[in-house]
Formats: C-alpha cells, structure tokens, sequence
C-alpha cells in the first residue's frame, strides 16, 4: 500500500509478555491489533518469555521482506532483545 510513497519503512515489533499486555494493547493503544491466536498462545504458554520470544520471531520472519528495517521493543526484557535477533537471523 506504500510502495509509491518511496521511504524505507520500518515494522515494529513489540515482544509480548503475557496475554493480559496484548489484552491491554488491543484496548488501550491505538493502531495495533495483537491476534486473539496470539492472545490463546501466550495464556497457554507455560515460559511466556520464551513464547513472546517466538512469536517474535515468526512475525519478523513474516514481515521483514515488505519492510527495510525492524524496531524490536522488548519492553522491560531487554536481555531478550539479543534473543530474538539471533533467532531471526538478523
């Protein structure tokens, strides 16, 4: 949709917590949509940083070819920061 724009475009990806944050970012931050998937998947997840982890990363993966760069927010887990890097193989 912005291709004619010709600026380079940058995807955020912000790094889950729980399913309570994509909760609360549905509700409460406007212009983003966390999946309700995504929501079951992080309730479910037993280590919830590892699965914000790989969600992450299958986004970016999802992502990175329609964009030219990635802003990763870990947001308070900036020790997982360099996790999910190397995992999407950036």
């Amino acid at each position: 949709m912005v291709r004619h724009i010709k600026v380079p475009m940058l995807a955020g990806i912000v790094m889950l917590r729980s399913a309570a944050m994509g909760r609360y970012m549905n509700e409460k931050t406007a212009g983003i949509h966390v999946p309700e998937r995504l929501i079951e998947e992080m309730d479910k997840a037993p280590d919830k940083a590892a699965k914000g982890v790989e969600i992450a990363v299958r986004t970016i993966a999802e992502v990175k070819g329609l964009c030219q760069g990635i802003h990763i927010m870990t947001i308070g887990q900036e020790k997982r920061t360099s996790d999910i890097i190397d995992a999407a193989g950036l």
